[in-house]
């Protein structure tokens, strides 16, 4: 990793965002800065060249004084400008209560008031589009005076509050769609028949129903939600010995649960994921992920876990991608010993891992007519692969423990041999890398026995 730029941070930062309107990276905490001649009051921009103070910051929302001066903590494009939510009074000194618009120039509040500037502390954690409105989530018991549970639309007139069924709401974390159903994940549940309403349910377009029973255990919680190859991935903090299928991250193919193999659930939490370079990256307070070293950050391509070089001193909280690089923030005050990189930082090598593992759940390509490990199981020193139509690229034999025992190169064909005269008896898996231009890649694991 290495530092974003000279200007160093004095808090530890809760959010990084991206500015899709006007390309630019935000981040936000409770922070008061002097970044040069510019002052900086809990929120600022940087253009992968200088920081912005948009206008003059955030004011506090929290009569606590726990956040002294507010925390902008999610945005989405609305109507040519950026719709901003978080937890603040004002902002740019315009009265809009954890509920702005950014023209690039100056601040605006929406034309009706979503919460009263008296309104408990409360924050909006994000914004999902959905059937022409957006749904606006967080930790809101009222919107516009009405009761709500933590969500709310807005059309561009009204807000109207939605009303989960369960009987305990403490925020909404995250809300995604996921094969044109709308999925909602948070902090609730509900002790009467509906118990199955734990953590995660989704709108089926008549009902709020559950997702394969939430999650389980009173530890429980989740964090965050994203829809990764056709899959929806839930993440957070949950474990198998409370009777969850896999560890602090699963998937879901909107029929049933199946493990990723990340596993270490004790060790923390996964507090946000997203897509980077075709893989999966989750952020959090985890320092294993498939029981390798893996402080804060790993990335996962259904096939395989990989930790990154850098050794972070403490958490990641947040991520985002900007300029096609990703920037990640949190508590971080060194990485690798280097303390001028702190709060904040943006990947330098991300393609270069320190280990790979394979995960406990790989997605296995079966022999079809298109890819075939033959004989299998064999007795011989050699097998075949075929794999589909003309491919340059690599191919790697792996043990179960997801060392590689063999590596070699594919040159124009649909079809190698591989010597195994050298590797002991027993189960192995034969991964193709395979370069389908544009800097993309295409991979097939098989598995084979060696007697």
């Amino acid at each position: 990793m290495a530092a974003v730029s000279e200007d160093k941070f004095n808090f530890q930062l809760e959010r990084v965002l991206y500015d899709s309107v006007h390309n630019k990276l935000i981040v936000s905490s409770k922070f008061f800065k002097t970044i040069g001649n510019l002052y900086v009051r809990g929120i600022c921009s940087w253009d992968g060249n200088s920081w912005d103070s948009l206008s003059s910051g955030i004011n506090t929302h929290d009569t606590l004084n726990s956040y002294p001066n507010g925390m902008a903590l999610s945005c989405i494009p609305y109507n040519g400008k950026l719709l901003v939510g978080g937890m603040f009074q004002s902002i740019g000194g315009v009265n809009a209560t954890s509920l702005a618009l950014w023209d690039g120039v100056e601040w605006d509040s929406l034309p009706v008031r979503a919460f009263q500037f008296n309104d408990n502390p409360i924050q909006v954690l994000g914004f999902c589009k959905f059937n022409n409105l957006i749904y606006i989530y967080g930790t809101f018991d009222t919107i516009g005076g009405q009761p709500a549970s933590g969500i709310a639309t807005w059309d561009g007139i009204s807000f109207q509050p939605i009303i989960l069924p369960v009987n305990t709401v403490d925020l909404i974390r995250k809300m995604v769609v996921f094969k044109n159903e709308l999925y909602v994940g948070g902090q609730f549940f509900d002790l009467g028949i509906n118990n199955g309403l734990r953590f995660i349910l989704k709108f089926d377009g008549s009902n709020w129903v559950t997702v394969g029973g939430g999650l389980l255990g009173y530890s429980a919680g989740l964090t965050d939600m994203l829809i990764y190859k056709n899959e929806l991935y839930v993440g957070g903090h949950f474990l198998k010995s409370e009777g969850n299928v896999g560890e602090n991250i699963m998937k879901w193919d909107g029929t049933q649960w199946y493990d990723v193999g990340m596993d270490g659930g004790s060790t923390g939490a996964v507090w946000q994921m997203l897509v980077y370079k075709d893989k999966l990256w989750t952020v959090g307070s985890f320092i294993t992920a498939a029981n390798i070293y893996a402080p804060s950050i790993a990335s996962y391509d259904s096939i395989e876990w990989c930790a990154l070089y850098d050794d972070l001193n403490n958490t990641i909280g947040s991520a985002t991608v900007f300029n096609d690089t990703m920037y990640v923030a949190g508590g971080f005050q060194s990485v690798n010993g280097d303390t001028n990189i702190r709060y904040l930082a943006k990947l330098k090598y991300p393609g270069l891992f320190r280990q790979c593992v394979l995960a406990n759940s790989v997605d296995e390509i079966k022999s079809t007519d298109s890819f075939q490990i033959y004989p299998n199981p064999t007795n011989g020193n050699n097998i075949l692969v075929n794999f589909p139509f003309v491919k340059i690229g690599d191919y790697e034999v792996l043990n179960v423990l997801g060392a590689i025992v063999k590596n070699g190169k594919i040159a124009n064909t649909d079809k190698i041999e591989i010597d195994l005269s050298l590797i002991a008896n027993g189960c192995y898996f034969v991964k193709i890398i395979c370069d389908v231009g544009n800097s993309s890649q295409q991979n097939y694991v098989g598995k084979f026995l060696k007697n």
